[in-house]
């Protein structure tokens, strides 16, 4: 998949590259926010179950002091609006990422798709003869679409991570032996998902290709020689055609 990935970096606008690295730095500072929301809870739920201790607390001195806060009653409100920015800031800038991300990966995809019709068109007389148009449409519309998803899960992956990375920082502060259980429960479980998928991804992408040009052929030449069809009635011949290809390539899709 990384190899996949590569090619189609190199293919990507000098533009989207850009917009990539502004995604890449979205990205932490969304992670950062999550780190400060999370380290937001401790003195919330000091402050409701212990006031006095979290009054006490040296980290809090400074705050205390600018707000001339007096009583640990006082610092209820303080810390409850605190603990409430902090979390919807948090999660406006997280559904934010989530949505530039997709956003972008579907104007990669649409990039992509009209640097190939473009370069289709330009091709000489002699090749196209030799071309399947079927396998054009396919090309520059089902298999298009596979790489934008290729691109918005990776895209997806790489967000995720850097969250992931703030979360386990987080815990490590709070605690380093429930973090590295954490660490070894998480990573070893989607290793070995990932090695027993592998082979079967990789297979379904070659089938999913496949079937995608031969869906689109079937479709041409069903409604391209529809006169013909209408006049043998084969039109059993063509749905049954087209209904099996499509739930092979369905299942494939979602196996």
């Amino acid at each position: 998949m990384l190899l996949e990935l590569r090619r189609i970096y190199f293919h990507i606008s000098k533009r989207r590259k850009i917009q990539f690295g502004l995604l890449i730095l979205l990205a932490i500072f969304t992670s950062l926010l999550e780190v400060v929301s999370l380290g937001a809870v401790m003195p919330f739920i000091g402050i409701l179950t212990q006031p006095q201790e979290v009054f006490n607390s040296e980290y809090l001195q400074w705050p205390i002091l600018i707000l001339k806060i007096e009583t640990p009653e006082e610092l209820i409100f303080p810390i409850t609006l605190a603990f409430g920015s902090t979390a919807l800031l948090a999660g406006i800038f997280r559904t934010l990422l989530l949505r530039t991300g997709i956003s972008l990966s579907n104007l990669t995809g649409a990039d992509l798709s009209k640097d190939i019709y473009e370069k289709t068109l330009y091709q000489p007389y002699y090749v196209h003869l030799r071309r399947s148009s079927s396998e054009i449409i396919s090309g520059l519309t089902q298999k298009v679409r596979s790489v934008t998803s290729v691109i918005e899960s990776f895209v997806n992956v790489i967000t995720s991570l850097f969250l992931l990375i703030a979360i386990l920082f987080t815990l490590f502060f709070v605690d380093p032996l429930i973090a590295t259980i954490s660490i070894l429960t998480f990573g070893i479980s989607y290793g070995l998902i990932a090695i027993k998928t592998k082979n079967i991804l990789n297979s379904n992408s070659e089938i999913v290709a496949n079937l995608q040009t031969k869906v689109i052929q079937n479709l041409q030449e069903g409604l391209g020689s529809i006169r013909e069809v209408l006049l043998g009635s084969t039109q059993g011949i063509f749905t049954d055609s087209y209904n099996n290809k499509m739930r092979s390539l369905l299942k494939a899709t979602g196996d």
